[in-house]
């Protein structure tokens, strides 16, 4: 069964749509008004799919707006309109039950807003799949107040997916800010997404202070494909990407450039763990690895027994510098198999590799 209810020249000040009222009910909403104040404007559940398109959630602060257990909620062309144009704060638009469920995004923009502490734009651990597709996300920042900089290991059984999206200067992108790309036993894939001048503002241990990354993904594989990373920064490991995992990690047609760690390890790419790790068609460009004491993997730094392979990979102008140390401009290896085919390098500083085979 499907109902539709669209163009209608009101605002709706608080309304509860549930599609456990008819189980295996399509639901579409065009073309309406919500004016937002904490209330759930609609509720997914017992396998049923409501279509949210072309609306307006209205408000001050925008949160809560949907529930998804069981069932699928598609979001496309989703607009916020905020009272008060100096205040625009969004915080966990979408909640997901015991149930899992899916969660599609679809051709939505949000700029210039301000997250609630530790509450991802679009659902939560709870999630069996998230989707973003054709998504700009640009200039979304957290406020800190009350929140902890501790990143979480949030244990997640669904699927990301992220395809043809950009993230510009946002905050924990991919760790909280607008989803949780962080899978215990499924798959994050990014494909043909831009990430540019985004940072994360989470801890992944205590021992070193205002940690920024930009993607950062504690367990689980991960597969970035066409893919550009620019400008991205970390004061921890990782500039660009920081895998902490015993899965695997595979780029393709990946471009990073001008990618910076001041913790000391990994200027583009950080990994860390016994799966394999696969990069393939890949330019990496004036990336550095700057540590107060230890500088390692000026571009990538790689520790644990797996295999790691790279094919046409090209490395330019990576760097890495320590006050102590200073060990591999372009790649630093700790343990596993390394494996080289037509891979270029072209002035790196500090030699272009380093291998340290055992692992303590």
């Amino acid at each position: 069964m499907q109902e539709r209810l669209h163009s209608l020249p009101i605002c709706f000040q608080s309304i509860l749509i549930s599609s456990s009222w008819i189980p295996n009910l399509n639901i579409n909403l065009l073309q309406l008004r919500f004016k937002s104040a904490g209330s759930v404007v609609a509720i997914v559940e017992m396998q049923s799919k409501i279509l949210f398109e072309d609306n307006t959630l209205i408000g001050t602060t925008i949160k809560n707006s949907f529930e998804v257990d069981g069932g699928e909620l598609v979001l496309s062309n989703l607009k916020l309109e905020f009272e008060n144009n100096n205040e625009r704060r969004v915080s966990n638009l979408v909640n997901f039950g015991e149930l899992g469920g899916k969660l599609l995004v679809l051709k939505t923009s949000i700029e210039q807003v301000i997250t609630d502490g530790d509450r991802p734009l679009f659902g939560d651990g709870l999630a069996s799949e998230i989707s973003l597709t054709n998504c700009k996300f640009n200039q979304v920042r957290i406020d800190h107040n009350g929140t902890s900089n501790i990143a979480d290991n949030i244990i997640g059984s669904g699927n990301v997916y992220i395809q043809d999206c950009s993230f510009v200067e946002v905050e924990n992108a991919l760790m909280g800010g607008v989803v949780n790309g962080l899978n215990s036993n499924r798959n994050l894939s990014v494909v043909g997404s831009l990430f540019k001048s985004c940072h994360n503002t989470k801890h992944i241990t205590e021992r070193v202070p205002n940690k920024k990354y930009h993607t950062d993904i504690l367990s689980g594989d991960a597969k970035f494909t066409d893919d550009t990373f620019e400008d991205c920064s970390s004061q921890d490991f990782g500039g660009s990407i920081s895998f902490k995992s015993d899965g695997n990690l595979k780029l393709g047609d990946v471009r990073i450039r001008r990618s910076t760690s001041y913790g000391g390890k990994g200027g583009a790419i950080y990994f860390q763990g016994n799966g394999q790790l696969t990069i393939g068609d890949t330019t990496l460009k004036e990336c550095k690895s700057l540590g107060s004491q230890v500088g390692q993997g000026g571009v990538i730094y790689i520790e644990g027994s797996g295999i790691h392979k790279f094919g046409d990979v090209r490395f330019s102008d990576g760097s890495a510098l320590g006050q102590e140390i200073s060990e591999g401009g372009s790649i630093y290896a700790k343990g596993g198999q390394n494996k080289f085919s037509d891979v270029s390098f072209s002035k790196d500083r500090i030699g272009q590799f380093y291998q340290e085979k055992s692992i303590p």
